[in-house]
């Protein structure tokens, strides 16, 4: 591990920017487990765009339960000034420093995004044209997450907001017509709904949600419910805890019937003085069971 943040007890490593962990699976460098569900994509104002990617994250180095789970959030742009941290919504992270509007990523590889801050809003210019404006709620916060997402023609989408333990979280997101998505978290309490969000909340016809079951902080289900009911097909999880009462992921199925299952060393590597925890759980084994006959593979490794 090659740097540890101290706040909200998470670790960052520069090998999480490679796309091999930001796939689903193990890292062989870090025997870290990382898991990414692409539950859906929505194209706003009418199919012009900007298209926003609904992409729910498991983060093993994250014990806090803000609605979705212990581990789970919707994977959005951020930057959080305490840890000098800007994490993008494609999984990558950077050390990220200003000096006025200028903003330099440390540890920036490639030209794909350009940063800058006009008016205490961060600017990210992709490479593709899409522009996202991060914007915190007051002077005295310290995470900035997305506003506004802008398309090559300038359309838009737009979030709001609500807080959650301290912590801002999405409710809803519009484009210039409609609420394109709605938010509902554990933390609501609210005996006339369940954690989870709803595709075009405002269309009889269209309204798709997506339901979580959670028990004691722990994602345990992923269901989606239509018009006809629940869908058969739906995601499972079990866990088991690390060092720091977060979970890890030891048993996953999906909608198609494969099957993940993962074996931990919880003192796997031991960290410097002074980090988060004092060890990180690695992976000793990994068996992915596709399902339809087919054998499963199993992989091991040393830690």
């Amino acid at each position: 591990m090659s740097e540890s943040a101290q706040a909200g007890s998470q670790l960052r490593s520069g090998a999480f920017n490679f796309s091999s962990f930001i796939q689903s699976g193990v890292d062989p460098r870090t025997g870290s487990y990382s898991c990414s569900l692409s539950l859906s994509e929505l194209l706003a104002n009418y199919l012009c765009g900007p298209s926003l990617p609904l992409i729910l994250s498991f983060n093993s180095f994250e014990n806090r339960n803000i609605g979705f789970g212990a581990g789970w959030s919707m994977r959005m742009s951020s930057y959080t000034s305490t840890t000098h941290t800007l994490s993008l919504s494609s999984g990558v992270t950077y050390r990220a420093y200003t000096n006025g509007s200028e903003v330099t990523l440390a540890d920036k590889k490639l030209e794909t995004i350009n940063v800058y801050v006009d008016n205490d809003v961060w600017v990210i210019q992709h490479k593709d044209g899409t522009v996202e404006e991060l914007s915190r709620s007051d002077s005295d916060d310290n995470e900035w997450l997305p506003s506004r997402i802008y398309s090559t023609e300038g359309r838009y989408i737009s979030f709001l907001y609500s807080r959650i333990q301290g912590r801002r979280v999405v409710r809803e997101v519009r484009d210039a017509h409609h609420c394109l998505i709605k938010f509902e978290y554990e933390s609501d309490n609210n005996w006339s709904s369940q954690p989870g969000f709803t595709l075009w909340p405002d269309s009889a016809h269209h309204k798709r949600k997506f339901i979580f079951i959670i028990r004691d902080s722990w994602l345990r289900q992923i269901r989606m419910l239509s018009r006809d009911g629940f869908e058969d097909a739906h995601w499972m999880f079990d866990y088991q805890p690390s060092e720091n009462g977060g979970p890890l992921i030891t048993h996953m199925q999906t909608p198609l019937g494969a099957v993940e299952t993962l074996r931990y060393a919880v003192n796997g590597h031991a960290l410097p003085i002074g980090a988060p925890v004092d060890f990180v759980p690695v992976v000793l084994s990994w068996t992915v069971a596709p399902g339809l006959g087919l054998r499963p593979t199993t992989r091991v490794y040393d830690c």
